[in-house]
């Protein structure tokens, strides 16, 4: 559906966010590019100049009072197309 090229893109940055402890670990720039949805816990990642890959965060306590320190997980929303550039073809 969306050719080798951006499958290819998917499956690195899906294995980026995996291999991270926290979203500190992504870079804000391209061509990761990590972007907040106004702080709704949504944030987005760069798959080239078409697309961006959209998850939410999922943060779950320690139970029953346990040592251990919160983690993160996340949730895929989707993909997204990036609004066309003005003065380009869409």
């Amino acid at each position: 559906m969306y050719g080798p090229e951006l499958g290819t893109k998917i499956c690195s940055r899906l294995s980026l966010l995996a291999a991270a402890t926290s979203l500190g670990d992504l870079p804000s720039t391209l061509p990761i590019n990590l972007a907040s949805v106004d702080g709704t816990g949504v944030y987005s990642v760069a798959l080239g100049g078409s697309y961006r890959l959209f998850f939410k965060t999922l943060t779950s306590a320690p139970k029953r009072g346990r040592a251990t320190s919160a983690h993160a997980e996340i949730e895929i929303i989707g993909l997204v197309p990036n609004p066309p550039v003005e003065g380009q073809r869409a």
